[in-house]
């Protein structure tokens, strides 16, 4: 039963968390989104993609949701860490160059990545 679910599962996963429909680029509209909801049962796999993702740690007077197309970070990594697509996937691929893009920044001791864009832990206005 456990490897149904686990099928079934990575068999949904792409309709789940996956969007061709984000603005953070015009070039690169396709990636793995952040988070999302799964209503279990809910055969409209495009309304997922239509929500809005709340980011808790920003402060109280700034915008605090945002569309889920549109919120990105590097977790989608793990599908490949734990063999449930390969490395070489193109969703895999295509989700890393909008990660490099949005996230991604150069220090001078090389470069980082922030948790996901919109994230507001750790940041002031004093550094």
């Amino acid at each position: 039963y456990l490897t149904e679910v686990a099928d079934w599962w990575a068999s949904n996963l792409d309709a789940w968390t996956y969007t061709t429909n984000s603005l953070l680029d015009p070039e690169l509209p396709a990636h793995y989104e952040r988070l999302n909801t799964v209503v279990v049962g809910n055969p409209d796999h495009d309304s997922l993609h239509q929500g809005k993702i709340p980011i808790r740690n920003l402060a109280p007077d700034v915008q605090s949701e945002f569309p889920v197309d549109d919120v990105v970070d590097a977790g989608f990594l793990q599908l490949v860490d734990y063999g449930i697509r390969p490395p070489h996937d193109p969703h895999i691929l295509k989700s890393v160059q909008v990660v490099d893009k949005v996230i991604k920044v150069e220090l001078p001791a090389g470069p980082s990545w922030y948790r996901y864009n919109h994230d507001g832990y750790g940041e002031h206005e004093n550094g």
